[in-house]
């Protein structure tokens, strides 16, 4: 059975976050007019563009992610854990993709990981529908986008970025919490007014059986977001929102986490919990001024469980980072979350371009310790350097203290080489 689930994403921007409604009018008029020629055409942007097959514009690419990690002081925790900690090379993520739209009404999207398993393993699959007659008249529904297939669920700002836009190789340890790809149906509009934009979803989804290792498809459910984005001076602007996320569960659940590195094993593991259903609770904030940008989001999760006495279970992170190149990370102002910067000089212009430079510091907690439940609890500080030499590539350098609260505390160095296209 599908699960039932709400978005509401609220985003309020200024002319400088956000575009009018008379400019993604003459944009999409523009659309309509490549799409007109009687034949094929092709250019690069970021990937290869095909403009006039069969009235489609298609666009073809992908990413790949190639990570190294080597890990010291491992004995303690391995006594605890019971797993061996290895150091270890992998290709992270290997992704191609095939996008298009028709028109301004049909777009969709196929994406492929031949990183995690072979056959190659599917990420996104779907199919959306934009300015509909008749609905597109109403100023509410005007940008109306309808979505169905298999998508990643938008909650929080952490987990709703990219993987090739976060300032570090993985996610905050909350990302343990949160949902992943989900397959169904997705409503997505905004509202403008003046220099306010507020984003809305609704979705009736159901999440797959890779999320936390449920083993049941019975999982009706209700998730909603509230995000709002104030314009500061300088370039600035200040993010704040709340999500929430309610689903039924069928027999039991698990709740594991790595440290912030993929290679590693999971250090804390609530095991197989009897439960009915859970909750979660996300509170977000964001703060961008100039080349700093800071993040910070915590999530509290309550399982109905009457033999365990109902545990609830709690993450957080807090991190900053900032440009020594002068650059600026973008807001997202219909994702509500941030992008990917582009250098101000390329590393291959000639003329002494050095790319972009970042620093990041974050903290991050879990804790899935609770009444009868015993999963531990693991603290990570993270530092980060990422070298942008042109937009769509980035070598990225790791450095991670993770501390499981009853063994001593592991040092990991980890690499990532990373190209998007």
């Amino acid at each position: 059975m599908l699960i039932f689930g709400l978005v509401w994403t609220f985003a309020w921007t200024s002319d400088a976050l956000s575009q009018e409604p008379e400019q993604e009018e003459q944009e999409e008029e523009e659309q309509e007019d490549e799409e007109s020629w009687p034949h094929p055409h092709f250019y690069w942007s970021h990937g290869l563009h095909i403009v006039g097959v069969a009235g489609f514009d298609l666009s073809l690419g992908g990413d790949a992610q190639n990570d190294s990690a080597v890990y010291a002081n491992t004995d303690s925790v391995e006594d605890v854990i019971g797993t061996p900690v290895d150091d270890g090379l992998e290709w992270r993520r290997a992704r191609a993709y095939i996008s298009g739209r028709r028109g301004t009404t049909l777009e969709f999207l196929f994406r492929y990981d031949f990183a995690v398993n072979n056959p190659p393993n599917l990420k996104d699959a779907y199919i959306g529908f934009k300015r509909l007659p008749l609905i597109n008249k109403v100023p509410f529904l005007r940008t109306l986008r309808i979505f169905a297939g298999r998508f990643r669920a938008p909650l929080s700002i952490d987990g709703s970025m990219s993987s090739n836009d976060t300032p570090f190789m993985e996610r905050a340890l909350i990302s343990a919490f949160l949902p992943s790809r989900n397959t169904g149906f997705l409503l997505h509009g905004a509202s403008i007014n003046l220099k306010r934009r507020i984003r809305w979803s609704l979705g009736y989804l159901q999440p797959e059986s890779d999320f936390k290792d449920v083993q049941n498809k019975d999982n009706l459910g209700f998730s909603a977001r509230f995000a709002t984005a104030f314009p500061l001076r300088n370039d600035g602007l200040f993010h704040v929102g709340v999500d929430f996320w309610h689903r039924n569960v069928d027999s039991t659940i698990q709740i594991t986490s790595r440290p912030e590195s993929h290679i590693a094993p999971e250090f804390v593991d609530t095991g197989r919990v009897t439960a009915s259903q859970m909750r979660l609770l996300v509170i977000e904030a964001a703060w961008r001024h100039g080349s700093f940008t800071f993040q910070s989001e915590a999530v509290g999760t309550r399982l109905s469980s009457e033999s365990t006495g109902d545990p609830m279970f709690y993450a957080f992170y807090a991190q900053g980072s900032y440009f020594l190149t002068g650059e600026t990370r973008p807001y997202r102002a219909e994702y509500g979350t941030f992008g990917r910067p582009r250098p101000k000089r390329l590393f291959r212009d000639g003329q002494g371009g050095k790319g972009a430079l970042e620093l990041a510091v974050r903290f991050s907690r879990i804790d899935l310790d609770d009444k009868g439940v015993s999963g531990g609890t693991l603290n990570d500080v993270s530092v980060g350097f990422n070298w942008y030499p042109v937009h769509r590539c980035r070598l990225m350098f790791n450095f991670i203290l993770a501390n499981r609260s009853d063994a001593e505390p592991v040092a990991i160095f980890q690499a990532r080489l990373q190209v998007a296209f």
